[in-house]
C-alpha cells in the first residue's frame, strides 16, 4: 500500500529489491496508476492559468524502454491539453530552470532550494517524505491550489545585478502549455524559462 511506505527508495524497504526493478522495467507499469485525488482538476486549472508557464519533469528510470512514452501517453488521457513540448524526464530535477517544484522526493526537493535559494519546493505529504528539507508542505491538490493563490505575485528576480522581483513560473513533477513560452523581469528584462 503506497500510504505506508515510510522510505522514498524503495529498493530499500522491498522484500525482494530485484523483483522491484522488473515491474519498473515492465511493459505497462506507467500506463495504469490513477491521478492522485483532484488532481486533474487543480492540474487543469493550472495550466488554464495565464500566471504560469508549468512544466511536468518526471524521473524516468534509465535502464527502461517503455516508461518515457508511457508517461506522456498516461498524460495525453488525463491531460489532453497538456503541450508535451513541456515534459522533461530527468534524474537531476534541480537543474531545471523554474521557480517552483512540486514532488513527493527528498532527494529532488532538497537538491532544488539548495541549488538555488530563493526557489519554492512544494512537498506532498508522504510518510516518507516527513523529516525532508522544503518550503511548504501540502497533503493533497486542493491545499497546492489553496497554496498558489496566497503565493506572492512576484518573488525576487535571479539575475545577480537586478533588485526588482520577477514572475513566478512553476513546474510540476510527474503526475500531472497553455500560456507564454518566457516571462520577463520587470526591471533588468531577464528572461526567465
Amino acid at each position: 500500500n503506497f500510504e505506508k511506505i515510510t522510505e522514498p527508495d524503495l529498493s530499500l524497504v522491498c522484500k525482494y529489491p530485484y523483483k522491484l526493478n522488473e515491474i519498473l522495467l515492465r511493459k505497462g507499469t506507467f500506463l495504469n496508476p490513477s491521478p492522485y485525488k483532484d488532481a486533474i482538476n487543480g492540474f487543469t486549472s493550472l495550466l488554464e492559468n495565464e500566471k504560469y508557464i508549468t512544466y511536468i519533469v518526471t524521473q524516468i528510470p534509465r535502464e527502461s524502454k517503455y516508461a518515457m512514452w508511457e508517461k506522456k501517453e498516461w498524460l495525453s488521457k488525463y491531460f489532453p491539453n497538456f503541450d508535451q513540448e513541456y515534459f522533461i524526464g530527468t534524474h537531476k530535477k534541480y537543474l531545471i530552470c523554474g521557480d517552483l517544484l512540486i514532488d513527493d522526493n527528498p532527494k529532488h526537493l532538497k537538491e532544488f532550494t539548495e541549488y538555488r535559494q530563493d526557489r519554492i519546493s512544494v512537498a506532498m505529504d508522504h510518510l516518507y517524505n516527513k523529516k525532508c528539507k522544503y518550503t511548504y508542505k501540502v497533503r493533497n491538490w486542493k491545499e497546492i491550489e489553496v497554496l498558489l493563490k496566497n503565493l506572492p505575485e512576484t518573488q525576487q528576480c535571479s539575475a545577480p545585478s537586478c533588485s526588482s522581483a520577477g514572475k513566478l513560473l512553476p513546474f510540476i513533477n510527474f503526475p500531472f502549455k497553455n500560456g507564454k513560452f518566457k516571462k520577463t523581469c520587470k526591471e533588468c528584462k531577464l528572461v526567465r524559462i
